[in-house]
């Protein structure tokens, strides 16, 4: 296992024995930057994917250093650290993070006052990752559908919330 791969590895909780590579945490702050973006909700934060992703930056940055100012790498590494980083801020603008940087007397208001509720009845893009069976939808007389993998729909969002949180379905 070469380092870049250890370093992943030792940031994310492996409780499965699933590897994780640098390319499989960027894929999976892409998935979590769309779903995000396209959730009626938010969705749980990816903060030791996002965590792990910046880490790798600043080692892809360190390796740099050591290519010639001349040589063609270094200008496509360069691209690929700046379309991470436009990718990691774009998740992170999405996010309700704006709390963290305001005066500890805002911090701490009532959230369910203040916001207005997601409209979980909206209907959303998705692709599905993996097949799921027996989607009962809303308002459909309570027929059951199943999603193949690979298959795209447009459905209400409720009864698919938590297959985005848990990777079944992509929204798109």
């Amino acid at each position: 296992m070469d380092d870049s791969v250890a370093d992943v590895s030792e940031h994310l909780d492996s409780s499965d024995n699933e590897e994780f590579t640098p390319g499989k945490v960027l894929q999976d702050i892409e998935n979590a930057w769309l779903n995000e973006k396209f959730a009626p909700e938010i969705l749980p934060h990816q903060s030791e994917l996002v965590d792990c992703m910046l880490e790798q930056i600043s080692h892809m940055e360190e390796n740099m250093k050591k290519l010639k100012k001349g040589d063609i790498r270094l200008a496509i590494h360069k691209m690929e650290i700046d379309r991470i980083r436009f990718v990691i801020k774009s998740y992170l603008r999405t996010r309700t993070v704006a709390l963290q940087h305001m005066p500890a007397n805002f911090q701490a208001f009532e959230v369910d006052k203040l916001t207005i509720k997601p409209n979980l009845n909206s209907h959303v893009f998705l692709r599905v990752n993996k097949p799921v069976q027996g989607i009962i939808v809303p308002g459909t007389t309570n027929d059951e559908i199943d999603l193949t993998a690979g298959a795209q729909r447009l459905i209400q969002y409720q009864p698919i919330a938590s297959l985005v949180k848990e990777g079944a379905v992509q929204l798109i």
